[in-house]
């Protein structure tokens, strides 16, 4: 099931893909699996069946915006740390607008950067906060690691949507702004069936019950690579860190929203598929709002009117639709 949702984000990167799985018991260990291509070309019968005992899944597609282009294999995601508690797994999409001050001061604080990528950086300074509180955990819950999490979203700047993986959870988490999509769900098995059910408080990622219903629980970036029964969206607040554990799902910290809300606006303009839903509202219907806005505002005679590239299709029809070429 995994596997066949992460090929529906493969449109938002093309140029590698990667997956990490934990069996949910060894907090050392995770099974890497990355490769250059689409999902298809990656993820083959020989590697993929190193993740079939693994209990939580995290993935990403890679899509450049900081880095060397082709990508060396280490560039690409998730980015895998060792830590004071364990191994982790991050999963990112967006852009710290911030990185090269960041960067810097990472490195002057002695830790090593193998890429030049932001997400990596992101990684190192999740390693660094577990590594500060490591002496104030009194308790042995060595995957939860909340806290850590919310100081390194309080010291990086806007854009992320990010999805991080201890060995028995995960945690979904978007910047204050809101600016890139994020939304989590559940699974439950019915009949035979699986029915999937979304709560507030999904890159893309999914971790299994081991016993009874709900069957599983997953993110994603769009709501489009969560299973097709899905029937309501709720997307993960701005500001909000979420974990999603075989416990169920939960909101474990909300920083203060910023006032002006910045979703970015190429995820309506070209990133996002048609049919996903993003701020409560399929996408399709908001390119075709659009098309109609734009003819309003800037008419033009016309007898055809076409699209460049396929994602504007449905502008084009609420343009024509508009000026009543259609």
């Amino acid at each position: 099931m995994f596997l066949k949702n992460h090929e529906q984000l493969c449109f938002r990167g093309t140029e590698a893909s990667g997956l990490v799985g934990s069996n949910g018991k060894d907090r050392q260990q995770l099974e890497i699996i990355k490769g250059h291509g689409l999902v298809r070309d990656v993820f083959v019968e020989q590697n993929i069946c190193k993740l079939r005992g693994s209990n939580v899944i995290i993935g990403h597609n890679r899509y450049s915006t900081a880095g060397r282009k082709p990508c060396a294999i280490n560039c690409v995601q998730p980015f895998v740390v060792y830590t004071a508690v364990g191994t982790i797994a991050i999963a990112h999409n967006g852009e710290l607008v911030d990185a090269k001050k960041k960067r810097e001061e990472v490195l002057h604080e002695g830790v090593g950067l193998s890429t030049d990528t932001d997400s990596e950086l992101i990684a190192q300074m999740v390693a660094k906060a577990i590594a500060l509180n490591y002496k104030n955990r009194n308790d042995v819950d060595w995957g939860d690691i909340s806290k850590e999490l919310a100081v390194t979203m309080a010291a990086i700047n806007m854009s992320y949507s990010l999805l991080v993986m201890s060995y028995d959870r995960l945690y979904a988490i978007r910047d204050p702004y809101g600016n890139r999509p994020l939304c989590v769900g559940t699974i439950y098995e019915t009949e035979g069936r699986f029915r999937i059910f979304f709560g507030q408080s999904t890159n893309n990622a999914i971790i299994a019950e081991m016993h009874g219903s709900p069957v599983a629980y997953c993110a994603a970036s769009e709501s489009c690579a969560l299973p097709s029964m899905a029937k309501i969206n709720f997307e993960v607040g701005a500001g909000e860190i979420v974990e999603i554990s075989c416990k169920g799902i939960r909101s474990v910290c909300q920083m203060k929203p910023n006032t002006s809300q910045a979703m970015c606006i190429f995820e309506y303009v070209y990133f996002a598929r048609n049919d996903s839903i993003i701020e409560g509202q399929q996408v399709q219907s908001v390119r075709e709002q659009c098309g109609r806005t734009l003819a309003l505002e800037s008419h033009v005679d016309a007898d055809i009117v076409s699209n460049v590239p396929d994602s504007s299709i449905a502008a084009a029809i609420g343009y024509a639709a508009q000026v009543v070429i259609i």
